[in-house]
């Protein structure tokens, strides 16, 4: 696992055959339109299936990968609004037992 230059075969190759530039995709914006369909669509079924995928694209006349990403990203959001929601509740619930001991500390002494 020690490095160690490349051969000069290989070097020459690197040099006659650069790498192609990475591919800069502009970011999808979606309509309002589409954003309520894909939402419909998402709280029916958060797992979309490629076909079901590929009939929404197709209807967009957008990449699959667009529909298939929009998804995957969505999911993210609603896990970390679940996580959110449950870190707010046990917040409120140690508050609520806090007060609560406090107030029957004060009525014992």
């Amino acid at each position: 696992r020690y490095w160690r230059p490349p051969s000069p075969a290989r070097k020459k190759t690197a040099l006659t055959n650069p790498p192609p530039p990475p591919i800069i995709r502009m970011r999808t914006s979606f309509t309002y339109s589409q954003i309520e369909i894909l939402e419909t669509t998402f709280s029916a079924q958060q797992q979309i299936s490629r076909l079901h995928a590929a009939q929404i694209a197709s209807q967009f006349e957008l990449p699959l990968e667009c529909i298939t990403s929009w998804f995957s990203n969505r999911r993210h959001l609603e896990r970390k609004r679940e996580r959110r929601r449950r870190a707010t509740l046990q917040q409120r619930t140690k508050s609520a037992s806090r007060t609560a001991s406090r107030s029957g500390e004060a009525h014992t002494v």
